[in-house]
């Protein structure tokens, strides 16, 4: 029997796959992790930097197995899910200050650079307000696949792929 992919996996896959090949290159970015979580242990850090690289890469593997239809990858979608919000909130939560710091040494020395004038303090809080957003916006993607992906209708999608 052929597989048949609803339109909401195959969104949420490609989802899974952008985001984690997104969160992969950001992870590379250790200056950005050096700079927000500096009051941190440097253990701490690198767990931080190795979780996230370990969890992008398998996200990824993750949601091109969901493409496919395989009942290993929609558990292990669910299991990455939860995780990222199991360490990302209160993550988020603890390194709020610092992330924010990055965000306003970052902006400002970028405006520093342009001819252009402009009020500094709105731009600040206009690039803060996109950082939370987008941070929040990942984690309600976060529960949201893991709702989707433990629904009956969406199970037996993988159940009918040939493998229990």
């Amino acid at each position: 029997m052929d597989k048949k992919r609803s339109k909401g996996v195959t969104i949420f896959a490609w989802l899974m796959i952008v985001l984690n090949i997104s969160f992969f290159l950001s992870s590379t970015d250790i200056r950005f992790y050096d700079a927000c979580f500096r009051q941190f242990p440097k253990n701490v850090v690198f767990f931080i930097v190795t979780y996230s690289m370990v969890s992008a890469l398998i996200g990824m593997m993750a949601g091109i197995g969901l493409l496919k239809l395989r009942p290993a990858a929609r558990k292990i979608g669910i299991f990455i899910n939860t995780t990222d919000l199991l360490i990302g909130i209160p993550l988020f939560s603890v390194s709020f200050d610092g992330v924010k710091k990055y965000v306003s040494d970052v902006v400002v020395s970028e405006l520093i650079k342009t001819p252009v004038v402009v009020d500094i303090e709105m731009v600040l809080t206009i690039v803060w307000d996109v950082v939370v957003v987008w941070s929040l916006a990942v984690f309600v993607l976060s529960a949201l696949f893991i709702f989707f992906f433990t629904r009956p209708a969406v199970k037996a999608q993988f159940l009918k792929s040939g493998a229990a």
